[in-house]
């Protein structure tokens, strides 16, 4: 069974909406300085 293109941006659309999540209400110091945050967003990246 293989995966359509639709599938894969559907994947890719859940993957930014967690990011955001992550990284909501950080600047960019914060987020660096929160190896959790930085740990989630590389594993959805």
């Amino acid at each position: 069974m293989t995966r359509d293109t639709k599938q894969y941006l559907s994947d890719i659309a859940a993957s930014i909406e967690k990011i955001q999540l992550f990284t909501e209400g950080l600047t960019f110091e914060g987020f660096a300085a929160n190896y959790m945050a930085v740990d989630a967003v590389l594993f959805n990246f």
